[in-house]
C-alpha cells in the first residue's frame, strides 16, 4: 500500500511538471505535497471506519445473542419482536410505525433481518443523541464497580431506555430498573463495556 501510495505521489508531481511551463516549480509541488496528504487522510478515514464497523458488528452479534439468541422472528412473552427484540415504542421511534407484533407474527417479512440491522443502528444513535453531554461526563468513571463506556451506555439504554439511562447516571447508580424476565440495567452496562464502538463513525 505504502508502494502505491508513493507512486500515486510520483504520477501527480510529473503530471504536475508536464502539463504545464510557465508555472512555479514550488507551486506544483505545493500541490502535489496538498494531494499527498489528502490521499494518507482519506486512508486514514476507510480505515477507521472499517475499524468502527468490525467492532459494532461484534457488539450487534453481542446483543442479538443477548436478546433473542440471533433469532430474526422471534415474538417475547412481552410482544418485543426480533433479533433486538424491539417494542412498540422503539419501532415508533425509528420510523415502523405499521409494524406491530401481531402483524410481525402473522407475517415476520414485515420486518426481515436486514432492516431490524438498520433500525437498531438508527436506534443506537438517537439514544446516544438523547443520553446527550451525560456520556462524555461520565464515560472512562466507575459506577458500581462498573466502567462506564458508549457501548455500555448503548446496551443499557436498548434494555430501559436513554431516559432509564439518564437517571441512573444522574442517580450515581441508585436507580437500577431491570426488565420483565429481571434483567437489570447493570447486567447490560456491564456485560457489554468491553466494546470499543463509536456509534458516531458508522
Amino acid at each position: 500500500m505504502k508502494k502505491l501510495i508513493i507512486l500515486i505521489f510520483l504520477l501527480i508531481c510529473i503530471s504536475s511538471i508536464t502539463s504545464t511551463s510557465t508555472r512555479d516549480s514550488k507551486v506544483i509541488r505545493k500541490e502535489a505535497l496538498v494531494n499527498y496528504e489528502r490521499i494518507l487522510y482519506q486512508k486514514e478515514v476507510d480505515r477507521i471506519k472499517k475499524m468502527h464497523a468490525k467492532e459494532l458488528n461484534n457488539f450487534l452479534d453481542h446483543l442479538a445473542k443477548r436478546e433473542s439468541s440471533n433469532n430474526p422472528n422471534v415474538i417475547n412473552t412481552y410482544g418485543y419482536i426480533g433479533k433486538y427484540q424491539f417494542g412498540r415504542a422503539a419501532l415508533l421511534d425509528v420510523g415502523y410505525t405499521d409494524v406491530t407484533a401481531l402483524k410481525f407474527k402473522r407475517n415476520p417479512n414485515i420486518f426481515p433481518e436486514a432492516e431490524q440491522d438498520l433500525a437498531v443502528i438508527k436506534l443506537m444513535r438517537l439514544n446516544k443523541e438523547r443520553i446527550g453531554n451525560l456520556l462524555d461526563r461520565y464515560q472512562g468513571k466507575t459506577i458500581n464497580g462498573i466502567e462506564i463506556t458508549e457501548a455500555g451506555l448503548l446496551a443499557a439504554a436498548h434494555l430501559a431506555g436513554a431516559g432509564g439511562v439518564k437517571r441512573f447516571l444522574k442517580s450515581g447508580g441508585k436507580y437500577n430498573p431491570s426488565d420483565g424476565y429481571n434483567t437489570k440495567l447493570t447486567d447490560y452496562l456491564k456485560d457489554f463495556q468491553h466494546h470499543k464502538i463509536n456509534i458516531s463513525y458508522v
